[in-house]
């Protein structure tokens, strides 16, 4: 542009970068808007990057991640070795030794399961939780009501050296 002027005009070549910025990002926003919903599924992928992408992917929606689990179960029990170590590394995701299956003659991993029993485990630590809590209100309620160690232990469904447990430590006395 520069070489066709008598002079050189600065605000030329400005212009043009200008005006070829402006197409680069209309170009660009674009293909963000026909890329944006483009990878709700990845059927596309026949491989354990499907796994591993819809997993990265759903790991924070728990329900959406389990349903697509169940509606994939026959890949998802049994992944490979290179899935499940993607797994561990992008999803943060840490799948036991326990869940290997021999599969004609290679490492597979059943993740359905792994995941199951997580979730369970997580189920099962969130009970423990609100019992403690709900045993120790139990407790300081019975003390604040004037009730005798004795006649809180009774109380309880647990064995008497549980129960002891609790009431000591949540009826110091």
């Amino acid at each position: 542009m520069i070489e066709n002027q008598n002079y050189v005009d600065y605000h030329m070549v400005l212009r043009n970068m200008l005006s070829e910025s402006n197409e680069y990002n209309r170009q660009w926003k674009e293909k963000k808007r026909v890329h944006e919903g483009a990878h709700d599924t990845f059927e596309e992928y026949k491989t354990g990057l499907r796994q591993v992408f819809e997993t990265v992917r759903y790991g924070k929606d728990k329900e959406k991640l389990h349903k697509i689990m169940q509606e994939n179960r026959e890949a998802y029990s049994r992944i490979d070795s290179e899935t499940k170590e993607m797994l561990e590394v992008l999803a943060n995701v840490k799948i036991p030794d326990a869940f290997k299956i021999e599969e004609e003659g290679e490492e597979r991993y059943n993740m359905c399961k792994a995941f199951e029993d997580m979730r369970q485990e997580g189920i099962e630590i969130g009970l423990a939780v609100g019992m403690e809590k709900g045993i120790q209100a139990l407790v300081q309620t019975c003390k604040e009501l004037g009730a005798s160690r004795e006649t809180i232990m009774e109380k309880f469904e647990l064995t008497r050296e549980k129960a002891k447990a609790y009431v000591e430590e949540y009826y110091p006395g």
